[in-house]
């Protein structure tokens, strides 16, 4: 089986969206378009040829092809099929996934810094099967439905609207798949335990935060929860406290005509010249420096 990899920065814009029931031209004619094409079987087999490949869809499965891939009807139908089909384009663009270790490595996405209110927005790879038969099936055909509504009659913002829907849709059919594969898949105790040391640190980090305060806040030893943080953040608590308070300074001396001992004092540092050395050895710059490149 190959997959197709989605990432999570990826603007879906749908062009195209409708119903299928037994069009004869569907059957007569290839067709071939710029953009991605999602079927889903309402009412099978649907008889579908993608270049050379003869497939039979049944009810409830779900078939994604690339842009330009040529398809059509090989066999008509029975008397009551119908399919969904929807195109979209996505950019960036959607990437093929064929090697089974780049799959497991992309299912790697729970516990990476991006958790971090202070490190920068990680990219998540979502994983989507070229073809599959979701459980989930008639949730999906309510968006289905609901794509289509949009299209006919739009309105508003109804292009964020279906931007929203065909995301969702993505999203249902790759957890789908993920947990078809992975049977257990729940979280891991620690890493629900890194999240809540994660809030607890984000909502305290302008006080001093001892280590008792911490250990009662998530209920473990300061030692367990200093190794799951390091774990998964890749950074020690001390460090991170430190990151958040900076960016609080930066903020403070962007916008504000106070003195760096005040804004120092305010993010939790009663030292000014202990503010200042960390300040720089963070940034490369001085408090002072930062504030008048910034232009405030």
């Amino acid at each position: 089986m190959n997959f197709l990899s989605i990432s999570s920065r990826s603007r879906l814009d749908v062009k195209w969206a409708n119903s299928h029931t037994g069009d004869p031209l569907f059957f007569n004619t290839p067709h071939a378009n710029p953009n991605f094409q999602l079927f889903l079987v309402n009412d099978g087999p649907v008889y579908l040829q993608v270049e050379e490949e003869k497939l039979t869809l049944h009810s409830g499965e779900i078939l994604l092809l690339k842009p330009w891939q040529r398809h059509f009807g090989w066999k008509e139908g029975g008397e009551h099929f119908n399919f969904f089909w929807v195109q979209f384009s996505a950019d960036p663009q959607i990437e093929e996934v064929d090697d089974e270790t780049d799959y497991a490595q992309d299912l790697s996405f729970i516990g990476s810094s991006g958790d971090l209110r202070s490190a920068a927005s990680t990219e998540i790879r979502m994983l989507l099967p070229r073809r599959h038969r979701p459980s989930c099936r008639f949730e999906l055909a309510l968006k289905f439905e609901r794509m289509i509504a949009e299209m006919r009659k739009p309105a508003g913002y109804f292009r964020v609207r279906l931007s929203v829907l065909i995301w969702t849709v993505l999203e249902l059919i790759a957890n789908d798949f993920m947990e078809s594969q992975h049977p257990d898949p729940a979280t891991p105790e620690s890493f629900i335990l890194y999240r809540r040391i994660v809030n607890t640190l984000d909502e305290n980090f302008q006080r001093e935060l001892s280590k008792e305060m911490l250990e009662a806040a998530v209920d473990r030893t300061y030692n367990h929860i200093c190794s799951v943080f390091k774990k998964y953040s890749g950074t020690t608590i001390t460090a991170y406290t430190h990151s958040l308070r900076i960016q609080r300074a930066k903020y403070l001396l962007q916008t504000t005509g106070d003195t760096v001992a005040a804004i120092g004092l305010e993010v939790g540092y009663d030292d000014p010249y202990y503010f200042g050395r960390l300040f720089k050895k963070i940034t490369g710059v001085t408090p002072l420096e930062f504030r008048y490149r910034s232009g405030q």
